[in-house]
């Protein structure tokens, strides 16, 4: 069974590129031999056409069609995933361009509870990009309660505080938080950071820094995120990262 690891944390602090990134950082540590599977959760903003704007439509698929058969299979999955040249053993998952909750049928917890267990017998390691907003996005909620490992992802802001002091007591409650939960900082570009000791009284231990990347910020712009990154002290920080996962 393959190991899960869910994205979690405030809104619009780099979940979706960190997730990419681990996911891509764990297949090529792994030197390709071990299969991974991206999942982008989000119907509000569908990512797929953010990570491949250069793919046609009959390249891209959507993890809404494999959400709104009545029985999920491998089949199902495979259909609907899309590959990226050169990588052999890794797919991603998530939602096209005009997509939104409403172009499929409602699903349950049960639905989404029964896609995570297909999807951990197809690839060694599943890694969930999850929407902040719980309460409304059931696949995100389903896998930080199947994952085995949660990362806490937040920029160094006033508003990341109050994200925090506001939706942690409540995943707290709900019994997704555990000791295993990696905090990771992101860094964007205009952040100004705030005191080291605010940021432990408030969100705890940070286990790493993830600095910002000016190659980073060029893919977004250019539509290449999907391409490996060669950002030596970005890189440096996803392996241990994906080290500490594996």
């Amino acid at each position: 069974m393959g190991k899960m690891i869910a994205v979690w944390g405030t809104p619009n602090c780099g979940k979706t590129t960190l997730a990419l990134k681990l996911a891509q950082t764990i297949y090529a540590l792994n030197k390709g031999k071990k299969s991974v599977i991206a999942i982008f959760t989000d119907p509000v903003t569908p990512t797929l056409p953010v990570l491949f704007p250069n793919y046609s439509d009959g390249e891209l698929f959507s993890l809404g069609t494999v959400l709104s058969k009545t029985e999920i299979t491998p089949g199902d999955v495979f259909s609907n995933m899309v590959g990226i040249k050169g990588k052999l053993n890794f797919g991603v998952l998530g939602y096209r361009i005009g997509e939104n909750k409403y172009s499929f049928p409602e699903y349950g917890e049960k639905k989404a509870g029964e896609f995570y267990d297909v999807i951990r017998d197809l690839a060694d390691y599943i890694v969930v990009d999850c929407s902040s907003d719980l309460k409304t996005s059931i696949i995100s909620d389903a896998a930080l309660k199947c994952a085995n490992r949660m990362i806490y992802l937040f920029s160094p802001d006033i508003k990341c505080l109050s994200f925090t002091l506001s939706q942690m007591p409540i995943i707290r409650s709900a019994g997704y938080v555990s000791d295993s939960m990696i905090r990771v900082m992101n860094v964007s570009a205009g952040d100004v950071p705030l005191p080291t000791a605010a940021i432990r009284t408030y969100i705890g231990e940070v286990k790493y820094t993830l600095p910002f990347s000016n190659e980073i910020a060029r893919q977004y712009i250019e539509g290449t995120l999907a391409d490996f990154p060669k950002d030596k002290k970005y890189i440096r920080v996803l392996s241990m990262l994906c080290n500490e996962l594996r």
